[in-house]
């Protein structure tokens, strides 16, 4: 076991101070809450009170809507986290707190290989909220594919392992950005990239995207429609 990966199993040892706080469930929706936390997450996070929050931003409903399920069954707790509209950002947000599954993200952050375990025990979970998250479906050429884009390459490669014990074949290229500063149409405000490239998983082949649609799927109604469309409208590897 890799020191990280110890880290986090002596997390999972704490015994929570009371009985329904500061406990994470290991189970396939923590394999949901953490893999789409890394797509879209973030921390909101207040010393001063002691509030450890674990926010996600999405502009679909539906994604949101299931990470706050998903974050409060990974947290014992009976009621799932609402998402509610936020006008600055223009997109749903979700909040929730725990120390604990804080610390476990943070050390996702550091070394992602540390929720390996987890992810590598639910691929079919980690693989759907990752592409919630960071997943589309795009034409290249003559055919279709579904690509993700991250600027953690290790994050890629953990979910192209993910895909790969699915059966579902991946690759992983780098792509080079010729501006460094881009508008964003929802918000109205430019933003500056943290670097001038990122890397981008791709499933190509007609088959594998059908591997992709019937074992893991998208939580997102459209792309998933999306999905389904182009599947039947592809045209066979040249």
């Amino acid at each position: 076991m890799m020191p990280s990966e110890r880290i986090i199993q002596k997390l999972f040892e704490v015994k929570p101070i009371l009985r329904r706080y500061n406990r994470v469930v290991e189970c396939p929706e923590l394999s949901y809450t953490i893999a789409g936390w890394l797509g879209d997450g973030a921390f909101t996070i207040d010393f001063r009170h002691h509030h450890y929050g674990i926010m996600l931003r999405s502009v679909d409903y539906e994604f949101a809507a299931e990470w706050g399920k998903c974050l409060a069954i990974s947290l014992g707790k009976r009621r799932a986290y609402k998402p509610f509209w936020d006008k600055n950002h223009q997109c749903w947000t979700v909040v929730g707190r725990s120390v604990i599954l804080c610390r476990i993200l943070a050390e996702a952050c550091k070394d992602v290989t540390s929720v390996r375990h987890i992810l590598k025990k639910y691929p079919i979970e980690a693989c759907r909220a990752f592409f919630d998250a960071e997943g589309c479906i795009v034409k290249e050429r003559w055919r279709y594919e579904i690509v993700a884009a991250n600027y953690n390459k290790a994050l890629l490669e953990l979910v192209k392992e993910l895909l790969n014990d699915l059966g579902i074949e991946a690759t992983i290229t780098t792509q080079r950005r010729l501006k460094s500063t881009f508008f964003n149409k929802q918000t109205g405000k430019w933003y500056k990239y943290k670097q001038d490239h990122i890397y981008i998983l791709e499933i190509r082949r007609k088959e594998n995207l059908i591997k992709f649609y019937d074992a893991v799927g998208f939580t997102i109604r459209r792309k998933m429609e999306t999905l389904r469309e182009k599947i039947s409208s592809n045209k066979k590897d040249r």
